[in-house]
């Protein structure tokens, strides 16, 4: 055995515990080479180690740079679990390629663990540890930036040089194998298209318009596009891309590290490259430019107006937006609703409605419905009846039963961690004796990533095993809801967490009066109050108890349904007195309550316990709802909501989660009951009118 000094102990005095840590950066890099690292890390503990040996390891695929990556909480988890003596890792990069990998050294110390990074020749049992491994984090850092650098640089020297081009639009021909621009020709049918093209925007056609023609006329998309239609994204994308005059562009956009998170992002470049291509071009120079003058002046009212000289939304991600913009879902076609209503930044539509793909037109106001939802939720909680000793003893015996079900659940995670190291061991020796061939590297990638999604269950299994519940008293837990939804603002981004750990998903669904009034929107949800106490996600008959099926309406009901029931227990308490009478006690007209007599006998005629009833299909009497009738619509709903899961192919998913769990980890309400709604008796109808 080699010596090592301080030699490697186990804390329990009986087995050394190993935590290996392997990473490989993309999807090109063969995911043997985690298998490799963990030989590594075997090698080198059995040369300085010769007793009992137990391992566990977190095999990850992921930018070193990403700061948010989820296994790096996984292995922060485990060190801090005190079960491990020994951290190993090839070198500090398979961590993380930056200086939070300095820091990761000394975490590991904290909770008793010795990091070993073999290649790096760092070992926090040797006194000064921290000047090899500040060198080693500036080194991993420092190459992973030079090489950057000098692909770029290699890059742009040959586009200006040779004319270097991956990937062409429609209209041109890259033969195979052709790498530069002068191999690339045009497609003689395009030329008439792209005239037509831009003389229906000079002409005052919108992209949309100009999509719908070439869908129309079945020009193909381009050889490297991912759609099969045209939209108006697209268009407008080719329309200002200068290599239809003859002129290429690069490094249009560069990206710049956040280092918050450490990932990249795309921002403009002050100092693009051009090369003049003359035998590309589609149309006249002059004739581009001044149809692109012409699109800026007609678009530029639509554009973003800057605040403090700045982009108000410059830094934040496209989809995090404010509450509850991206979190409401049509209750017609499943899609999102969105911001930008009807030319109104602050009110909130379908996004199919947007595209012609749904008729659900409805818009409304964001911080309305923010402001109607949250007192919703208030008074759901104030309503909440206190605890009984019953209950309490029924919460406590769940308790158990889940406790009781975790163990056979790591019982079970044994026996199939066991099976898939066997199948592994088996593959590997086959790999040995006949070689490696792609059928078998198929195979030891699903197996291996079957046993990472494996572990990180387990993990999580392990986590959650023993968590105390402890339930306090209802009025603690009222006060704590009223004040995280009263002291917040709903543009907050703390207050639309707390929104979303209580409600799973919101559906709107169209409503109207029964005599035919405006299509408005009412919300329909579960909420769910079971995360407001401690410990309390997952508990059997904690959930059913303080769930409720919530609907609110998103809007202000007419004179004559809000003052309906007023007016007629005036006229049965009075009989004989006049709708005029009735009218000026209640501070309205007589002609408002003859409208709200008339509403009321139209609920009773109908046998209908509400003034309002779902809408089921397109209304062809209204005249503010007309979205069917435009001749780009086609209903097409999703078949389920967008914010719904695919279902996963993993062999390892079904381990230590639970079914449609979701991100507290509370198995997940059952949806809102939602009309069925005749979609195909809508299409009819607009093929009728």
């Amino acid at each position: 055995m080699k010596y090592l000094n301080p030699p490697l102990r186990p804390r329990n005095g009986l087995v050394l515990w190993v935590l290996r840590v392997a990473r490989i950066s993309t999807l090109n890099q063969d995911r043997l080479s985690l298998r490799d690292q963990e030989d590594m890390h075997r090698r080198w503990v059995e040369e300085y180690y010769d007793g009992s040996v137990e391992y566990q390891s977190v095999s990850t695929q992921g930018s070193g740079e990403c700061l948010d990556r989820k296994e790096l909480e996984v292995i922060r988890d485990l060190v801090a679990s005190g079960r491990f003596d020994v951290v190993i890792m090839e070198d500090l990069a398979r961590y993380m390629r930056d200086f939070q990998a300095l820091e990761f050294c000394g975490f590991c110390i904290d909770y008793g663990n010795r990091l070993i990074a073999i290649t790096d020749q760092i070992d926090t049992a040797v006194p000064n540890w921290e000047d090899a491994a500040m060198f080693a984090a500036w080194r991993h850092k420092k190459y992973n930036h030079d090489t950057s650098r000098r692909i770029k640089q290699r890059l742009a020297n040959r586009f200006e040089r040779e004319g270097l081009i991956a990937s062409v639009l429609y209209g041109y021909v890259k033969p195979p194998g052709a790498t530069t621009d002068d191999k690339v020709y045009k497609d003689p049918a395009a030329e008439a298209v792209y005239d037509r093209w831009f003389a229906l925007l000079e002409d005052g056609a919108t992209y949309a318009e100009v999509a719908d023609w070439l869908n129309a006329k079945n020009v193909p998309v381009g050889p490297c596009c991912d759609l099969e239609k045209w939209d108006a994204a697209m268009v407008s994308r080719i329309t200002h891309n200068p290599i239809v005059k003859g002129v290429r562009v690069r490094n249009r956009m560069y990206t710049v590290k956040h280092h918050q998170s450490g990932h990249r992002r795309s921002v403009k470049c002050d100092t693009p490259r051009f090369r003049a291509c003359p035998h590309l071009a589609f149309i006249e120079t002059e004739r581009y430019d001044r149809l692109i003058r012409l699109l800026n002046a007609r678009n530029g009212h639509f554009r973003r107006k800057n605040v403090n000289g700045g982009d108000p939304r410059a830094g934040r991600p496209k989809r995090r937006t404010t509450w509850p913009g991206r979190h409401c879902l049509c209750g017609v076609c499943g899609r999102y609703f969105h911001f930008g209503a009807h030319g109104r930044r602050d009110h909130l539509f379908c996004k199919g409605a947007k595209a012609h793909r749904c008729w659900n037109g409805v818009s409304i106001s964001g911080p309305d419905a923010a402001r109607r939802i949250a007192e919703r939720i208030v008074s759901e909680i104030e309503a909440l009846p206190n605890f009984d000793e019953v209950f309490l003893e029924q919460v406590r015996q769940a308790v158990e039963r889940r406790d009781a079900d975790r163990s056979s659940r790591l019982e079970q995670f044994a026996r199939k961690s066991a099976k898939l190291k066997r199948q592994e061991q088996n593959l590997v020796n086959s790999i040995k004796e006949v070689g490696l061939s792609p059928l078998l590297k198929e195979e030891l990638d699903r197996i291996l990533q079957e046993r990472e999604s494996l572990e990180i269950a387990q993990d999580e299994a392990k986590r959650a095993a023993g968590t105390a519940v402890v339930i306090p008293p209802m009025d603690q837990i009222k006060a704590q809801a009223r004040a995280a939804f009263t002291e917040l603002a709903c543009d907050d981004g703390e207050f639309s967490r707390r929104v979303m750990r209580l409600i799973r998903r919101i559906v709107l669904v169209p409503y109207r009066l029964c005599d035919d009034g405006a299509v408005v929107l009412r919300a329909r949800f579960t909420l769910n109050l079971a995360p407001l106490i401690p410990g309390g996600e997952g508990v059997e008959g904690l959930a059913p108890r303080l769930s409720r099926e919530v609907e609110v309406d998103l809007f202000d009901p007419p004179q004559r349904e809000a003052y309906r029931h007023r007016a007629m227990q005036a006229l049965t308490e009075r009989p004989g007195v006049t709708q005029k009478a009735v009218g000026a006690q209640l501070g309205i007209t007589a002609t408002a309550v003859q409208r709200a007599v008339r509403l009321h006998h139209m609920i009773t005629q109908r046998g209908l316990t509400e003034a309002y009833v779902c809408v089921t299909q397109a209304p062809m009497d209204s005249k503010r709802m007309r979205r069917h009738l435009h001749g780009r619509y086609r209903f097409e709903p999703l078949g389920r909501f967008e914010d719904e899961p695919e279902v996963s192919d993993d062999p390892g998913a079904d381990f230590g989660r639970e079914v449609d769990a979701d991100q507290t980890g509370q198995a997940a309400p059952a949806p809102p009951s939602l009309p069925t709604l005749d979609c195909h008796q809508s299409d009819a109808a607009n093929a009728a009118a």
